[in-house]
């Protein structure tokens, strides 16, 4: 059995933990991407250079490797692909393929930061206080319903591109129209076009502790479990240190979202707890940057979808991580100028 995992890049991790995963099926992982220099070059059994995900010919792309490599499995790496197959989805099953990605409402529900704070409410969830417009957050201002300091980000997200905390009306103000004109110049401005006057929000900064939750769903949208780390400390927008913790009340928050959304595969929180109550301030349908410290821990997802994939039940250690366990990131560096496992012929 044979997985593309796309946009790759630098995610060398994910393609040891699926390699480990398939020994006991056979099979290969391939990637795809748009560079090159990608990282994961030289990690991958084989990477394809494609087009970029917003070229009309990417998704034709892919389909021919499927065809052509007998890929069983497909996995998007990237927060602007996924919408993008989830739209396609439907392509990929009528030739045998699973694309882990879920119908493409759920999946907007979850790239839209305004969107998935009513889904929440309706779960009965805590969001923090968010504003969409600079006007309707100096009214709560000035009425004392918030206070500073602010986090602004852009509606949909990633990455943590434009996110900046500003402590006065002065740098919300600055911060507020300096994001408006960045957007235009990042890659995530197409996908702010949706609703350009609206495509920043305004938010309260919850002080608490910080977890990182994934919320595990098999490849039929039926929920599994809800996996739980804290996270010590961000670097660069991601985790750089995190501890595995039993934490049942936000366990708890990821069995809602699970079971109202069903959605396929995957979604990764961020929730802080400030007191008694847990606040979900980010949520990315996709493998989170932090999945290496669950995998790490003990539990084993990759496994879990490939064993959904052959029809078979997972061993239930796959959704255990051990409590308590400390762990760290590091970066590590690799040799890009061996391109013996690239094929450039699908761009």
């Amino acid at each position: 059995m044979n997985i593309l995992l796309t946009s790759a890049g630098r995610r060398n991790y994910l393609v040891k933990y699926f390699r480990e995963a398939l020994k006991d099926y056979g099979g290969k992982i391939y990637c795809t991407d748009a560079s090159t220099d990608a990282p994961i070059i030289q990690e991958a059994d084989k990477t394809f250079i494609v087009p970029r995900v917003d070229n009309p010919t990417y998704f034709d792309a892919l389909l021919k490797i499927c065809d052509d490599y007998e890929i069983k499995i497909v996995f998007s790496l990237n927060d602007l692909e996924i919408p993008l197959l989830a739209k396609q989805r439907e392509r990929f099953l009528e030739k045998g393929v699973i694309p882990v990605v879920s119908q493409y409402e759920i999946i907007d529900l979850c790239r839209d930061k305004s969107k998935y704070n009513s889904m929440l409410k309706q779960c009965d969830l805590n969001t923090p206080k968010t504003y969409s417009t600079l006007e309707s957050v100096q009214e709560a201002l000035n009425n004392n319903q918030i206070g500073f300091p602010l986090i602004i980000k852009p509606r949909w997200g990633t990455a943590s591109i434009g996110v900046e905390v500003v402590y006065d009306e002065y740098e919300l103000e600055l911060a507020f129209h300096l994001l408006k004109r960045k957007l235009a110049r990042t890659i995530l401005s197409e996908v702010s076009k949706q609703d350009f006057e609206h495509s920043i929000l305004i938010q309260e900064k919850l002080e608490g502790v910080h977890y990182s939750v994934d919320i595990i769903n098999d490849l039929n949208g039926r929920y599994v479990t809800t996996l739980v780390k804290e996270v010590i400390s961000m670097r660069a927008g991601d985790i750089d240190k995190a501890k595995t913790v039993g934490n049942l009340k936000i366990a708890e928050i990821g069995r809602k979202i699970g079971q109202h959304l069903n959605h396929i595969g995957i979604i990764n929180l961020d929730v802080i707890c400030k007191g008694s109550e847990g606040y979900v301030i980010d949520m990315n349908a996709r493998f989170g940057g932090g999945y290496a410290f669950t995998h790490e821990a003990g539990a084993n997802i990759p496994q879990a979808f490939i064993d959904w994939a052959q029809d078979k039940t997972p061993n239930p250690s796959c959704f255990i991580t051990k409590e308590n366990i400390k762990l760290g990131r590091y970066e590590e560096i690799v040799d890009l100028n061996n391109l013996d496992r690239v094929d450039s012929k699908y761009i």
